[in-house]
């Protein structure tokens, strides 16, 4: 998310899966479904059609322990309103019909 948010392009949806998600970490299945329910017990995600919503930002950030300066991302101004991914992302997940 900070990645993408340095370029300008914001949201709260992860379109990906618990699996896809467990994958990317090298982790089971059964442990990242675990780990999103946990989260989603204390408010921090929520489910979505198209992924995973991050609907505390602040509070992942909190439990992660997460410092973006590592990344050193020079941050752009946003100017325009924030791009959706669905266009980089179609034909590369299921439709949503």
């Amino acid at each position: 998310m900070a990645r993408l948010e340095a370029i300008g392009i914001n949201g709260a949806v992860i379109p990906m899966t618990q699996v896809d998600l467990a994958d990317a970490a090298n982790l089971s299945a059964v442990h990242m479904n675990r780990t999103v329910q946990h989260l989603r017990e204390l408010g921090i995600l929520s489910k979505n059609r198209r992924g995973i919503e991050v609907v505390h930002r602040e509070g992942l950030v909190d439990i992660a322990k997460f410092d973006g300066r590592y990344l050193n991302i020079p941050q752009v101004p946003v100017t325009r309103q924030p791009r959706s991914l669905r266009p980089l992302l179609d034909g590369f997940l299921p439709s949503q019909d």
